[in-house]
């Protein structure tokens, strides 16, 4: 089963404009184990923007803000390396990054989790049977 390094979070601010953005881009490398390496086993990444609201003076409750949309399948794999980095980066509006109204400072993080992808289709051959007639 894979294992990932704890992903690092990049926030790049375009304030200028009438339209902020920003880009968030998360690097992890993944560990894949021997099987994974053997089999090429796929793994569908899955990622969740949200704000944490772990200081003091908030909620305790991280906040959901955007996740991977559901049309969009991205698959890794080790391709037979012991480990691989990959990037992911997120383009959305700078006020969408805006969980705590007020005040308070915002405080995002991405989680970044893989699936293992079961195979298509499973078959196989039964044994042969001699009919006489």
């Amino acid at each position: 089963m894979a294992e990932l390094d704890k992903p690092q979070l990049r926030i790049d601010a375009d304030v200028t404009g009438p339209n902020p953005s920003a880009t968030l881009t998360v690097t992890y490398t993944a560990h894949w184990d021997t099987y994974d390496q053997n089999s090429r086993q796929q793994y569908r990444e899955f990622w969740k923007v949200v704000g944490a609201d772990q200081g003091v003076g908030e909620d305790g409750v991280d906040d959901f803000i955007r996740q991977t949309p559901a049309h969009e399948f991205i698959f890794v794999a080790s391709d037979g390396s012991a480990s691989s980095v990959h990037e992911i980066v997120i383009e959305m509006e700078l006020p969408a990054l805006d969980e705590d109204p007020g005040a308070n400072i915002d405080e995002i993080k991405v989680e970044v989790s893989l699936t293992p992808e079961t195979p298509d289709r499973v078959e196989e051959l039964s044994n042969r049977v001699l009919i006489s007639a």
